[in-house]
């Protein structure tokens, strides 16, 4: 395999990783708030790395809890009393459920994204591989591909941070697997894997050999510096 750097093309590829990585990062944050707002019903604000909603159900529990209060707090049974308890566990339930939906809503986002541009360059790559080289609704199809490169990212920190005892990274995945009642690491495990192999397919077959190494190169590179860029600067001054 002949591997070459094109200084050409750095400039090109660079600001492509860097946009994506944004792009990437944003939507999604819109995947969650979308669940959130569209689906649940919740007003949400979005932030540059996460989103708020307000659950409007406890504005709900909280008048009813105000109005019965007496009843509530009394040792004795009541009518009051049990359909406030009743109704508290169906609430409580039904919150849970919706926080869930809204946790699936980034990664089903995200993973759907890339799986497009996977299937974009799947039915053209007979064409790709003889002509040797990607337009550019190709090239747009292999950024998009790459946000399943998110599932192999938070894979690797979330193992690296268990690794060396740290507590302060759960993930979209970790909260998954914690919600269906799965080991810490299974749901991440599944996507990470999935991802590592659409990638290296991706990498070591779509991408042309003589951009290759450019490509490796700019896309560590780019997408660190997209992170940067989005996470210490740029996102907290706009969405902050």
């Amino acid at each position: 395999m002949k591997l070459k750097l094109y200084p050409r093309q750095y400039a090109l590829l660079s600001f492509s990783f860097i946009a994506f990585t944004i792009i990437g990062t944003i939507s999604h944050e819109l995947g969650h708030a979308f669940i959130a707002k569209y689906l649940v019903g919740y007003e949400v604000n979005v932030s540059y790395a996460s989103i708020n909603y307000k659950v409007t159900e406890l504005d709900e529990y909280t008048a009813r809890y105000n109005r019965d209060k007496k009843y509530i707090e009394a040792e004795t049974d009541s009518h009051q009393k049990n359909s406030f308890l009743e109704y508290r566990n169906n609430i409580g339930e039904q919150i849970s459920k919706n926080r869930f939906y809204i946790l699936l809503g980034g990664p089903i986002q995200t993973t759907i994204t890339g799986t497009i541009g996977i299937l974009l360059l799947w039915f053209n790559r007979k064409k790709i591989l003889k002509n040797k080289y990607l337009n550019f609704f190709e090239w747009l199809a292999v950024f998009f591909s790459f946000f399943w490169s998110r599932q192999v990212f938070n894979f690797l920190i979330f193992i690296s941070q268990t690794i060396i005892g740290a507590q302060n990274f759960h993930n979209d995945e970790f909260k998954i697997s914690n919600y269906l009642n799965l080991s810490d690491w299974l749901v991440g495990f599944i996507t990470f894997l999935i991802g590592l192999i659409l990638l290296f397919w991706v990498t070591f077959v779509i991408i042309p050999a003589n951009i290759r190494l450019t490509f490796i190169f700019l896309g560590i590179t780019g997408s660190t510096l997209g992170w940067i860029i989005w996470m210490h600067w740029l996102g907290p001054n706009l969405l902050p």
